[in-house]
């Protein structure tokens, strides 16, 4: 299963370098690695104004850095090694203890927007739960099979995607279900009746780009 999340906390790994360099878009160049003492971060960034100088300052007053070094120019922009420090809030071992792996990462508004990789629908939500239990800020933008590819962007709106989603962690599918629509309109803002109206409207549409996959294919 592969998750597409929206995280923010202020410890998370370069918040403080997110929020001073606005202008720098950092992207997970490698896996992170544990050193004997701590985490390294490999980082691919690039500079709107090409102003590395602004970047590298961010960098040094980052409390989640220890130590930073440009390692390598590339045709977009540089490669940064970055020592992370001990008060840097971690998701890479939350997602290893429950089998799962980070596949890359970006910075998106105020945080990250990280894919991640996990075995099956309760990891997920373990994993969910674990970074909400130490306060961050977590939005699932999307969730698919890792052989599900073709069905991950149906057309599906906004408010449907959500609910979809929500109704999917909290176990609305399950036998036997561990939220009613009720309980689930009350968490989205909306009646019991808009939120199966807008659930089969969602599973509709779901249904419709499926098969009509399948038909290319037999064609």
């Amino acid at each position: 299963m592969i998750g597409e999340i929206q995280l923010s906390h202020p410890r998370l790994v370069l918040m403080g370098t997110i929020r001073s360099a606005p202008e720098s878009t950092i992207e997970t160049a490698w896996y992170p690695l544990l050193s004997p003492d701590r985490w390294i971060g490999f980082y691919h960034v690039t500079v709107s104004n090409d102003d590395f100088g602004g970047f590298e300052a961010a960098l040094a007053t980052d409390e989640t850095v220890v130590d930073s070094e440009s390692v390598a120019t590339v045709a977009r922009g540089r490669i940064y090694r970055v020592a992370l420090s001990s008060d840097a809030l971690l998701i890479m071992p939350e997602l290893v203890d429950r089998g799962g792996g980070l596949i890359g990462a970006r910075t998106a508004d105020d945080g990250w927007l990280v894919r991640v990789q996990l075995p099956d629908r309760q990891a997920f939500v373990a994993f969910r739960r674990s970074c909400i239990d130490r306060g961050v800020d977590f939005r699932t933008e999307r969730l698919y099979n890792a052989d599900d590819l073709t069905t991950a962007e149906v057309g599906l709106t906004e408010p449907q995607r959500r609910l979809l989603l929500a109704a999917y962690e909290a176990g609305y599918f399950e036998e036997p279900r561990g939220i009613t629509l009720e309980e689930l309109g009350r968490q989205l803002g909306i009646s019991s009746t808009a939120a199966g109206g807008r659930l089969r409207r969602a599973m509709r549409r779901l249904v419709e780009a499926q098969f009509s996959e399948l038909g290319a294919h037999e064609r």
